[in-house]
């Protein structure tokens, strides 16, 4: 049975939410059978949820992961959901404010959809079944995405748990001894809460540790703030729960304002080097020459920037990876382009002391990555330049200026740990909180904006997921992963209809059962395949313009890919699926709603951009870019070739909010060389 509601009353029901939840508290003490729902000792103890909540998830819980055949351990014995509540008190406020009315309208609505008038916990199993099932296979998004985050919510909190590993074939963590733990460099991190310094430097991830490092090798007194905390590699435990919580931002949680793209940030000093995959590739020299031609970034061009990308490559150590490092998943790839034809090839990391764990997103506890924790933050600091983690910068100060318009004089912020208000004085500002962050900086500072361009241009590279399943192991989460690239539909010539880049990806336990489709007993028996399960994701070159909003003081991002970049995710899932199956696999699966499922590519010469709606297939962003672009002329950008706010004196952008376009390619590299471009930039506006 289907959920009935329409658009409309989608849209409805984000409004009965808060007071359907508000109702369902009141309704507790007419509820007689609560304490043999949620023991009261438990009732005391929640954090986030009231008690009916708790119930309402822990219900919706036992039956998302029951088994019937009893081969995996009980949700209860696991206490996914006393786990799960834990983790949602560490969310912001407004994704927990949702969470909660989106279990409001489980316990209370959404049953009635399918002909009860009981709520949710108070139904028999198989009607829970029904109701689950209704909105999984819901004709409305926003009912599909309250399915998928109960079931994301579901699968972090029992695919955590050491005792599911077995069934999967999963050997889990692989950590060193602690005596035998890789120390990382320890970096001295100042707590003051009144700082004065040249420059402050907002955000420690590529851009910004590589423009401190240079501002202070230049000899100007440098504060560099991080929102999130210190992450030295002996601190990572390769657990998915633990470092979602602390790698990322919003817990792993943030989402375009629609709820239908995924979007992983780092959060911490080293910013997203410390999750990434290590993937070094320069910005596509056809994209520069666009730049320089459209966007009057003169000094831009393949011949300026190469100067600055050879000297990033050294500093990071970059090289290609050899044969011996090339897994099985990845060769799968290999095979399969060259039974095709296709082109494809090895791509280039930045590791040094590698051991092949295969835990690289979830933090590297061998310090193999030459990322900017290890290689820039500590030779920043030996040259001088304060470091202070677990510090939220709220607003950029600015007054007006002697000469005219508007100059900064430092930046307000704050300790996340301990509240208290921190202010940096200095005459130089560098944001580079990422796309993202610095754009959500510069609107809450109210920045001079008149042309309207700030927050706007707002690229994700977005990406869809192709598995497939072989005969043989793959064990997918072993090993370098993303070794092998596939650019047969990568073309970077205006108007191409072909911009999809597609590599290998893998993830451990959590994250690839939250792709699987189905729940309970037929989705924990396909889990079990997961040592034979090979995937490939297919990441388009966006047109799409997005922005930057805030919401609540908070980013916001409102970016829905058109339908001339859903036609391209369509082709690279088809692609995807072609190279799976020339590889050998016996059948290729798209998470779509419902679930394609083929055996010969031509089965999925019918996907579309229709198919790939909103919500109707898991998208997935790790590379923002825009939203504080680059350009010659004011009335189209934000920032000058240098880096220079064009309406602010003294303000900088360094990081890939800076990018006019989508690179189409991982923009590590190119981050790291903006970097050092503003922060040179920078360094000469100084000494002026």
């Amino acid at each position: 049975m289907k959920l009935l509601w329409s658009r409309r009353q989608a849209l409805l029901l984000g409004l009965l939410a808060p007071p359907v939840s508000a109702l369902g508290a009141l309704s507790l003490a007419h509820h007689t059978d609560l304490d043999g729902l949620v023991p009261p000792r438990l009732q005391r103890a929640l954090k986030a949820l009231s008690p009916r909540e708790f119930a309402t998830l822990d219900a919706a819980f036992g039956r998302l992961l029951h088994d019937p055949s009893g081969v995996y351990p009980t949700p209860t014995y696991i206490e996914a959901a006393v786990f799960a509540e834990g983790y949602l008190s560490g969310l912001p406020p407004g994704d927990l404010r949702e969470l909660r009315g989106l279990l409001a309208l489980l316990e209370h609505v959404f049953p009635l959809g399918v002909g009860s008038g009981r709520p949710f916990t108070a139904l028999s199993a198989r009607d829970q079944d029904t109701v689950l099932a209704s909105l999984e296979g819901s004709s409305v998004g926003l009912v599909r995405v309250g399915f998928t985050a109960l079931k994301q919510l579901a699968a972090l909190s029992f695919f955590r748990h050491p005792s599911t590993f077995p069934m999967l074939g999963y050997e889990g963590p692989r950590t060193p001894p602690s005596s035998e733990r890789v120390r990382g460099t320890p970096l001295p991190l100042v707590r003051d809460v009144d700082l004065r310094a040249d420059v402050v430097v907002v955000g420690a991830g590529a851009g910004g540790s590589m423009a401190a490092r240079e501002l202070a090798r230049a000899g100007a007194s440098v504060v560099l703030l991080e929102e999130g905390p210190d992450h030295p590699p002996e601190s990572f435990t390769q657990r998915e729960d633990e470092a979602l919580a602390t790698l990322y931002q919003d817990r792993g949680a943030r989402t375009t304002a629609d709820r239908a793209i995924m979007v992983l940030q780092g959060r911490g000093l080293g910013g997203s080097t410390i999750h990434n995959q290590n993937l070094c590739k320069r910005t596509p020299p056809e994209l520069l020459e666009r730049w320089v031609e459209e966007h009057g970034l003169e000094d831009w061009s393949p011949r300026d920037c190469d100067a600055l990308f050879e000297e990033v490559e050294r500093d990071l150590g970059v090289r290609p990876i050899p044969d011996g490092a090339v897994n099985t998943h990845n060769r799968l790839l290999e095979d399969g382009a060259r039974r095709l034809g296709w082109r494809h090839g090895r791509l280039a990391h930045n590791r040094d002391g590698c051991v092949g764990s295969g835990f690289c997103e979830l933090g590297c506890v061998y310090d193999g990555k030459n990322n900017a924790r290890k290689v820039l933050l500590p030779e920043a600091s030996r040259r001088g330049a304060r470091i202070r983690a677990d510090t939220l910068v709220d607003r950029v100060l600015h007054r007006a200026s002697a000469r005219g318009g508007r100059e900064v004089y430092g930046v307000e912020a704050r300790d996340t740990r301990t509240g208290r208000r921190v202010t940096v004085h200095a005459r130089c500002v560098v944001l580079a909180a990422s796309a993202v962050g610095s754009a959500a900086v510069a609107l809450r500072s109210a920045l001079p904006d008149p042309y309207g361009r700030l927050g706007r241009g707002l690229r994700l590279h977005p990406g869809a997921v192709c598995a497939g399943l072989f005969d043989e192991e793959v064990l997918g989460w072993r090993g370098v992963p993303q070794s092998v690239e596939c650019t047969e539909h990568l073309d970077f010539s205006p108007g191409s209809d072909r911009r999809v880049w597609i590599v290998p990806v893998f993830a451990h336990p959590v994250g690839t059962a939250a792709l699987f489709p189905g729940f309970g007993g037929p989705w924990l028996r396909a889990l079990r395949t997961y040592p034979q399960v090979g995937a490939l994701v297919a990441m388009v070159h966006d047109e799409t313009e997005g922005r930057v909003v805030l919401k609540d003081h908070r980013a916001s991002l409102e970016y829905a890919p058109s339908r001339g970049d859903r036609a391209q995710l369509a082709r690279g899932l088809r692609a995807c699926a072609e190279l799976l199956l020339a590889a050998g696999a016996r059948r290729a699966l798209v998470a779509t709603t419902p679930p394609t499922i083929v055996r010969r590519a031509s089965e999925l010469d019918a996907l579309g951009a229709e198919a790939l709606g909103p919500h109707r297939v898991p998208l997935t962003a790790v590379h923002p870019m825009g939203a504080m672009t680059a350009g010659r002329d004011p009335r189209r950008s934000v920032c000058d070739p240098g880096g220079a706010h064009h309406q602010v004196a003294g303000l900088f952008v360094a990081d890939g909010g800076l990018f006019p376009t989508s690179l189409g390619v991982p923009p590590q590299v190119s981050i790291y060389a903006v970097g050092l471009r503003v922060g040179r930039s920078a360094a000469r506006w100084l000494a002026r």
